[in-house]
Order: structure tokens, then C-alpha cells, then sequence
């Protein structure tokens, strides 16, 4: 079995991988949601808010989690929690999008119900009725979804590749590593996905990066609090670490190219195989609904 999964990490992140892997399964109820009393001023585009028991069962579960949490429903029944989040932005987004990936179109949207245990939510609410959902994490879908980056770049093999040989050699190299701001605006706030159904989505923002992958049992993902990309076409992340906190270290991807959101990359543990994937305009970590 230890075989098996030290296969699987490999796959999953380039073969950098050394330890055990970490399966992070997201499971999502759907049910019917109930109206509440007291209001009467609704209209057939208006909902009452209300929780139902399974979804006040939710909401309790959620007051014994560290750092930030969220709750999101939806009308129509589906909902989605996210907790141990490093702000409060980011678990009432990842809610939203546990949330929607549940939905079908035609249902109505789903929207933030708590952050951190509070309510944030008007008693009365306009619905929206969606026509399109993606779910993760499926390549083929998120490009249809939330289409493809234009743009173009041009890395250095050769200079990203001794770059890389040096970093591992030695992890104090990394304050030697320049960032590039053109290359990384390319690259931040979208995600950088592999073409398959069942894929990888590395989501770069600002500040952070995850790492989301479909796997046969669900979704696992991790975590990096840092990363940069080189104007030779290095990109690095920082410190990384699954979900449940168990350490991944450096991870890097050596790109040679990006056509009009289409990039020939290798990982950084196998250079020599050269792989496509594409960036998408959007995240696709989490569900979405339009």
C-alpha cells in the first residue's frame, strides 16, 4: 500500500514527494431547506433565510474549529462548510465554492450564511437562478467554465534548471532567486492546471498558493506559504505542507513556454519529461456557479 501511494505522489507532484500521502476528502449533504416565520414581506425572487436542523447541526459543528470558518446554503438545499482557514475571506470563499459545486442549473445560487460563527447574511435575500456549474477538480471543465489566460512567455531551461540544482543543493540559495513581475502577474490569481479530467489546480495568489488534486477517493491538497517565479521560468513554492500540517518542503516547476494559456513545464524532480498543462482564468480549487 505505502507503494501505491508513494506511486500516486509522484504523479501528483512531480515525484518530489518523499512522505506518505494525505488523502483530504471534502463530502458535501445536500438537503431541503425549510422557511422560517416572522417575515412576510417576500416576493417569488426573494428568500427567507432560515436554517434548517441539519443545517444549525453544521453551524454548531463549526464553533469547536480553530482559526476561521464559514458556512454557505443554498434554497435549493446544497451547502458547504470550510474551517482552519488562515483568514476569513478565504473560508467563506472556499464555503461558497464547496456549496456550489453541489448545485445543477437551474437550482438557486448559494450564498455565505456565517464567517466565524456570525451570521452574515440579510433575513431577506434576492435568489439567483444558475445556468452553469463547474466541479472540481476537472481540467476539461474549468477550461470550458472559466475559459483560458492570453499572454505569452518564454523561459530559459538552461538557467532555470542550474537555478533549481542549486537550490536543492543548498535551501539558502532561495534568498539568492529573483522574482519576476511580468512572468508572475501571468500567473497570479488564476490557476495552473493540467489538462485531464482528473487533474491538479495550483491556485497563486498574492501571498499564498494551494495546490488541489483529484484523486479516486476525493480531493487532497496542500498548502505553500510562499512561492516565486524567475524570469527563466522557475517557479518555486515555499515551504509547503498538506492541509493537516505535515510538511512538503520546496516543490518547483521549470516552465519552457506559454501560448495563449497553453504551457510546456516540467516538475522539477523529473526536468527531462515535458508536460502541458494551461492557466486558467479562474479558480478552479473549489466549485463555481454563473
Amino acid at each position: 500500500m505505502a507503494t501505491i501511494c508513494q506511486d500516486l505522489e509522484r504523479q501528483l507532484f512531480g515525484g518530489l514527494m518523499r512522505t506518505p500521502i494525505v488523502s483530504v476528502l471534502f463530502v458535501m449533504g445536500l438537503f431541503l431547506a425549510g422557511f422560517g416565520p416572522g417575515i412576510t414581506k417576500a416576493t417569488a425572487q426573494d428568500w427567507v433565510v432560515a436554517l434548517t436542523a441539519k443545517h444549525a447541526k453544521q453551524l454548531n459543528k463549526l464553533k469547536g474549529q480553530k482559526r476561521h470558518t464559514a458556512i454557505a446554503i443554498s434554497p435549493d438545499g446544497a451547502w458547504g462548510t470550510a474551517y482552519g482557514k488562515i483568514s476569513a475571506k478565504v473560508a467563506g470563499n472556499m464555503a461558497l465554492g464547496y456549496c456550489q459545486q453541489h448545485l445543477k442549473p437551474g437550482r438557486r445560487d448559494c450564498l455565505i450564511y456565517a464567517v466565524d460563527s456570525k451570521v452574515v447574511v440579510s433575513s431577506v435575500v434576492k435568489t439567483k437562478v444558475v445556468s452553469a456549474v463547474y466541479k472540481p477538480v476537472n481540467g476539461v471543465a474549468a477550461a470550458k467554465f472559466f475559459g483560458r489566460v492570453g499572454g505569452r512567455f518564454t523561459g530559459n531551461r538552461a538557467r532555470a534548471s542550474e537555478d533549481l540544482q542549486r537550490l536543492t543543493q543548498d535551501p539558502a540559495y532561495r534568498a539568492r532567486l529573483v522574482s519576476d513581475p511580468v512572468f508572475e502577474s501571468l500567473l497570479t490569481n488564476k490557476s495552473f492546471m493540467s489538462l485531464d479530467r482528473k487533474a491538479f489546480a495550483i491556485w497563486l495568489s498574492p501571498t499564498y498558493g494551494e495546490q488541489h488534486m483529484s484523486v479516486n477517493s476525493g480531493i487532497m491538497y496542500n498548502y505553500f506559504p510562499d512561492w516565486l517565479a524567475t524570469k527563466d521560468g522557475l517557479i518555486c513554492f515555499f515551504d509547503a505542507v498538506w492541509d493537516t500540517g505535515k510538511p512538503l518542503g520546496t516543490r518547483c516547476i521549470i516552465v519552457d513556454e506559454i501560448s495563449n494559456g497553453l504551457i510546456r513545464f516540467s516538475w522539477g524532480a523529473s526536468p527531462k519529461t515535458v508536460r502541458k498543462a494551461k492557466i486558467i482564468a479562474g479558480d478552479a480549487r473549489f466549485g463555481a456557479a454563473r
